[in-house]
């Protein structure tokens, strides 16, 4: 056995040499943080196969096969390092992604992220949107000492259509997700009326239907995803409702109980939530059509009546106040209302003689109140109708032009603050 364990010592050793060579040539940028802690893991990794390497002459044979799983396991996490540098290479200090969408990014990581986040914006292969935080996905490789904030965070756009302006708030809710495993899971856990919400849970529990250890599990998806559903609509305020009528998409069909909760149940969701934050007499006011459209979908949510859909519903109906009162105090930099329809005359003028708009009396635009004036301006133009949704979504000279305001609006920001 002493053979092969040098043998497998050895091949940490090279593994992570190996490793630590292919970063050299990604050594600056965006992102970087997360080039450094992979060499760390490996540099760890070099030096626990040494001293097993070293250990391997005077260890007593009986220890031989826990000094195998050890190199075994040192080797699994080596695995872990090339799937990360793999799956992001080309993505440290990237610069050939417009200005606009890069400004984007770093505003959901302000207005979201309590501690913080290096974003990595990588093109994924997926029609999704979706954000991955490397720290938290890779706890092993850190299980000593856990790396300091801001973590590294992957913002994955789907790679045939990135710069879609219009459907950045979807990447608000997803980015709901690193916020939630930042510590807002922990928030909503000592504010919401959990043991009032078992109860539904326990009431659900019938002959042939979900166990409830599953419901349990369902409860504990949909609340995280209402959560990121609740950011994004007090953050990107109506654009978030616009744009998950068209990505989710939100018809009057229905879908099974899964780790969602049902489409035409978030839509009525965002509708409260944007009712409490004040916007109701805006929509009514500026898109009357799709407003009482979504209205529509949102008041017919009866799928099938069975007791897991309606325990699910009703407890989390009993926490849904806490999940609005954390997501009003962790968003920050929220679109308001009233500043909306005080500017939105004057948007419009400028948006239909395309010349970007990049501020408000004397203060720059966020790129959140870019999306919403667009999104209303747009959809008016176009009469109003759920087809004004998606023909909006999907209008590729929109999104270029919300793009580059959004680069514009961003530098008269930072000429002013400086």
């Amino acid at each position: 056995m002493d053979t092969e364990l040098r043998f497998l010592a050895g091949l940490a050793i090279d593994e992570s040499a190996r490793l630590i060579r292919a970063t050299h040539r990604e050594r600056n940028g965006r992102g970087y943080s997360l080039v450094s802690l992979l060499i760390q893991a490996c540099e760890r990794v070099s030096i626990e196969a040494s001293s097993i390497a070293g250990q391997v002459p005077l260890a007593d044979p009986a220890v031989g096969p826990s000094l195998e799983r050890e190199l075994y396991r040192l080797l699994d996490e080596l695995k872990l390092v090339h799937l990360f540098l793999g799956m992001y290479a080309g993505d440290f200090g990237r610069n050939d992604l417009p200005v606009g969408l890069v400004h984007m990014v770093d505003a959901l990581v302000r207005d979201l992220l309590p501690r913080g986040a290096d974003p990595i914006i990588h093109l994924s292969p997926e029609n999704m949107y979706s954000t991955l935080g490397v720290v938290e996905a890779a706890k092993q490789l850190w299980r000593l000492t856990p790396p300091p904030d801001p973590h590294p965070v992957g913002f994955n756009l789907p790679a045939l259509n990135p710069e879609n302006a219009m459907l950045a708030p979807i990447l608000a809710h997803e980015v709901g997700h690193t916020a939630w495993r930042q510590g807002l899971d922990a928030q909503l856990n000592a504010t919401a009326d959990l043991t009032a919400a078992s109860a539904h849970l326990r009431s659900a529990v019938v002959p042939g239907g979900p166990s409830a250890q599953h419901l349990a599990e369902l409860f504990d998806s949909w609340r995280q995803e209402l959560l990121c559903d609740a950011l994004a609509a007090v953050l990107t305020g109506p654009s978030f409702l616009f744009a998950s009528a068209v990505f989710l998409p939100v018809t009057t069909g229905g879908t099974p109980i899964g780790r969602h909760p049902f489409p035409r149940d978030r839509v009525a969701y965002t509708l409260r939530i944007l009712g409490e934050l004040g916007w109701t007499d805006f929509l009514q006011s500026n898109v009357p059509g799709v407003y009482q459209w979504c209205a529509d979908l949102a008041g017919d949510v009866v799928l099938t009546g069975h007791p897991a859909e309606t325990g699910l519903r009703a407890a989390i109906g009993v926490i849904e106040p806490a999940i609005t009162a954390l997501a009003r105090s962790a968003a920050t930099s929220p679109v308001l209302p009233g500043r909306l329809e005080s500017n939105i005359a004057e948007f419009n003028e400028l948006f239909y003689l395309e010349v970007p708009c990049t501020q408000w009396a004397d203060s720059a635009i966020t790129p959140w109140e870019l999306l919403a004036a667009a999104w209303t301006c747009e959809i008016r133009r176009l009469g109003d109708t759920p087809e004004a949704l998606r023909l909006t979504c999907y209008d590729e000279h929109l999104n270029a032009f919300m793009i580059k305001s959004v680069e514009l609006a961003v530098i008269l920001r930072l000429w002013t603050e400086a």
